[in-house]
């Protein structure tokens, strides 16, 4: 997900408006949408970086 939909876009596609998704997805998953994405993306760099020290 390099640019991943912003919240407003995401909500119009599903029919929903942006407050309700951000609440319902706090309800759903424990967290807002942006710390899942930064979580996702840390992630993500790590094992890419655990990747390159193991391939050097």
């Amino acid at each position: 997900m390099h640019k991943p939909p912003s919240l407003i876009t995401l909500a119009r596609q599903v029919g929903l408006n942006d407050c309700t998704l951000k609440r319902g997805f706090r309800q759903v998953f424990g967290i807002i949408a942006y710390d899942c994405l930064h979580h996702y993306r840390m992630e993500r760099s790590h094992f890419k970086k655990l990747k390159n020290i193991h391939n050097n």
